[in-house]
């Protein structure tokens, strides 16, 4: 699950992953791209088309043809994978039926905080979602489901239905690059290597958000998009769409852009990032330390300090 700023490429990434993965990784499989409306899936899947008729005459499976396949017909013949076009259900249950029956090694749902009923879009997908993991993992394969957006409204029922999906999610840090190949099997497989501690629920997905200055936009960036939200009376689609709030509210002017610059001016990111047990994240800021530990992984913290680790377990949708 990816968010990040509108016009920031995030389709343009998930497109660039699923285009190798259709031409170089998968035969005899569907790959569903889903969006809210059926015309929002065929401008993704006419992107997709042009990025694979951009690539060089040996990496496009459709050079020569007089033709390009149709937008509700990408197809790789030779290697029988499809492009299937999904939009977004009308009821519960026929949102349970919209990925079921396929085997899924890999699949793009855009937008999926503003999908009705998307948790039951992916219940109704579990199954073959998980027969193309087990697949992938005897064959020596890769599978990936991709998810973006940017953040739902809370006063909707998909704002609010996206929110528990986030809540329940893991998210990513760069500390999982450091994790062993037995470690990330460990946390995918919900087991721990920590002594006593047990075991916890098998991760399946992890959240990623990139913000602004991640993506190297500056403060101008930041700035001409707010001017703009204000000029068109769009500010809830500033916050949402650009600062990657979410709240529930509409566009009345919640905010001056004076405040926002002051806020801006005085946030302090944090210095350093722990991975308490291989999994919780813990933020330090630097201060004062008169004894540490130099022999320590983790030298922030005064040995003579009694530190205390608080965690908030509400999920913030109440």
């Amino acid at each position: 699950m990816i968010c990040q700023p509108r016009q920031t490429y995030k389709t343009t990434i998930v497109e660039l992953l699923t285009t190798h993965a259709y031409i170089y990784e998968l035969k005899n499989v569907d790959i569903p791209f889903m969006h809210i409306r059926e015309n929002d899936t065929l401008r993704n899947a006419e992107m997709f088309r042009d990025y694979v008729t951009a690539l060089p005459p040996y990496m496009n499976p459709w050079y020569g043809r007089n033709k390009l396949p149709g937008l509700k017909s990408l197809k790789y013949d030779e290697h029988g994978t499809t492009i299937k076009i999904l939009s977004s259900a009308d009821s519960e249950v026929k949102a349970k039926d919209k990925m079921r029956g396929m085997t899924l090694f890999v699949g793009f749902v855009d937008e999926y905080e503003y999908i009705p009923y998307i948790s039951s879009v992916i219940a109704g997908a579990a199954p073959a979602i998980i027969s193309g993991r087990n697949i992938a993992r005897e064959t020596g394969g890769r599978t990936c489901m991709m998810y973006a957006s940017t953040p739902g409204d809370l006063e909707t029922s998909t704002g609010k239905e996206a929110q528990r999906m986030i809540d329940m999610t893991p998210p990513f840090s760069e500390h999982m690059y450091d994790l062993t190949p037995d470690e990330i099997d460990n946390m995918f497989n919900g087991l721990n290597n920590q002594e006593g501690a047990g075991s916890s629920n098998p991760v399946s997905m992890l959240y990623i958000e990139f913000n602004h200055i991640q993506l190297r936009k500056d403060d101008v960036w930041l700035r001409e998009q707010y001017n703009e939200a204000v000029r068109t009376g769009k500010l809830a689609e500033y916050r949402r769409g650009v600062l990657l709030q979410r709240f529930r509210g509409g566009d009345s002017e919640l905010f001056r852009q004076e405040d926002i610059d002051y806020l801006q001016e005085h946030v302090k990111s944090p210095d350093y990032e722990i991975f308490i047990m291989k999994k919780y994240h813990l933020y330090v800021y630097k201060h004062t330390i008169i004894m540490s530990d130099i022999n320590s992984d983790t030298p922030y913290f005064d040995i003579t300090v009694p530190y205390l680790i608080g965690i908030d377990v509400a999920s913030g949708g109440g």
